[in-house]
């Protein structure tokens, strides 16, 4: 839950999969860009999940887990 906090997230992305195993995973668990009232980082802060997804480029797979989060596994050979 601190992809949001990294300087450049898809250069951090990119290196993640760099160093990966083939069949490795990637897992992505952040804030939703919506307002969650006291709960997590200021909303311009956040990155939306569409975002992330532009990013990696990868198959994944999205795992609902909360409305205020999103799970996004990205898979290596994708």
């Amino acid at each position: 839950m601190v992809l949001h906090e990294v300087d450049n997230p898809d250069k951090f992305l990119l290196n993640c999969f760099e160093v990966l195993n083939p069949s490795g995973r990637v897992v992505v668990i952040d804030w939703q860009k919506m307002n969650t009232g006291s709960m997590g980082p200021p909303v311009e802060h956040r990155l939306d999940k569409e975002s992330v997804l532009r990013m990696t480029k990868s198959k994944f797979i999205d795992h609902p887990i909360h409305k205020w989060l999103y799970f996004l596994e990205f898979m290596k050979d994708g």
